[in-house]
């Protein structure tokens, strides 16, 4: 299949200044992926990719290990949702680009709130993996 737009790779170390910066909740990814969208009251699992708006939450705390990057399922304030089951592998696109910053990890629970943990692709031993596959 032949795209108009493609994601682009970030630049190595792109998301390191957040890692300090102040405001951090105003830094979001668009999350994309074909998982569940509800487990309560019943499980809903549709065919049909999804995209969800979530919060910058942490990059080097003790969940994530500077490798990953830590992102608000709520749906709450400016956030749409976030990563759930079935999503792993889906991008993380940085704030309202086509940059994937990240690729979708972990969703901490079922219920598919609270956070998710997704690998961050702006290191250079990523990159290195990635293009490893690339002609």
């Amino acid at each position: 299949m032949v795209l108009t737009v493609y994601g682009q790779l970030p630049d190595i170390g792109q998301l390191d200044p957040l890692a300090k910066r102040r405001g951090k909740q105003d830094t979001t990814f668009t999350v994309v992926g074909y998982g569940w969208q509800s487990v309560k009251p019943q499980l809903l699992e549709d065919r049909v990719r999804y995209t969800g708006r979530a919060l910058l939450l942490e990059l080097n705390g003790a969940k994530t290990g500077g490798f990953n990057v830590r992102l608000s399922s709520n749906p709450g304030g400016n956030s749409s949702g976030g990563l759930c089951f079935g999503d792993s592998g889906g991008p993380a696109l940085f704030n309202d680009s086509d940059v994937v910053a990240a690729i979708g990890s972990v969703a901490v629970n079922r219920n598919c709130v609270g956070s998710d943990i997704s690998h961050r692709i702006d290191t250079e031993s990523a990159q290195n993996f990635i293009n490893g596959f690339l002609p």
